[in-house]
């Protein structure tokens, strides 16, 4: 009988002091947690954190948009739209800056918050994600251009027709403009060139005409065919 009240005794005794340093890990929690709160350091990283994730947010907001309403960045005679990944690498590189910042602070207070070190993890492969993408975007491409041209419609208005082909990540791209492609049509504004138009062609010629209704026709003719086209301008 003695053995078993001293071994529950023990059991009980033992269960109070996990209980105990419980209790005193969660306040030692709390109490780290609030100065971490209040400390300088840590509030300077958390900004610079925010401020990252909140242009970084905009940036992708406004580049769907861009992408939604079919419109490219044309700068030099040259369609940059895929060198804007790049930029992403500002807001990130802030996202990274700033939860290394809080993180000395973390350290310096001997305490942890929570998802930061998630959120910093996901910070650094969204880098990699953008150097490695946008690097193989820019050698190759998606929207593969073979050649730019200024083109006049029959009333002299000026778009700019693109020949090109779309390519997924392991299709074939050619050196040189293949017997069928892509046209597309671009009413340039700016740096801004928005697509109006993007008709399949074989090798031949085109034009564009304004018709009666107000509206533009792209004609393409190859193979002994003639087709048109009706956009709006």
């Amino acid at each position: 009988m003695k053995k078993e009240s001293s071994v529950k005794n023990k059991t009980e005794t033992k269960k109070i002091e996990d209980e105990e340093q419980k209790e005193e890990a969660v306040v030692s929690e709390k109490d780290g947690s609030a100065e971490l709160g209040k400390d300088p350091t840590y509030k300077a990283g958390k900004r610079l954190y925010d401020i990252g994730l909140a242009l970084f947010s905009v940036m992708l907001i406004l580049n769907l948009t861009v992408r939604f309403m079919n419109i490219e960045i044309f700068i030099g005679g040259f369609i940059c739209t895929r060198y804007i990944i790049f930029l992403y690498l500002i807001p990130d590189i802030m996202m990274i800056a700033g939860l290394m910042v809080s993180n000395k602070a973390q350290k310096r207070l001997k305490t942890n918050a929570k998802g930061d070190r998630t959120c910093f993890i996901i910070s650094v492969l969204l880098a990699a994600f953008i150097v490695f993408g946008g690097t193989f975007e820019a050698i190759f491409p998606s929207y593969h251009v073979y050649e730019i041209e200024n083109v006049k419609a029959s009333d002299g208005r000026e778009f700019v027709a693109v020949k090109n082909e779309t390519v997924n990540m392991f299709g074939e791209r050619h050196d040189k403009m293949p017997t069928y492609y892509n046209i597309d049509i671009y009413d340039v504004n700016g740096i801004f060139a928005k697509r109006l138009i993007s008709c399949p062609t074989y090798d031949g010629k085109y034009n564009i005409e304004k018709t009666n209704d107000g509206k533009y026709k792209l004609n393409l003719s190859f193979l002994g065919r003639e087709e048109g086209y009706p956009f709006e301008g």
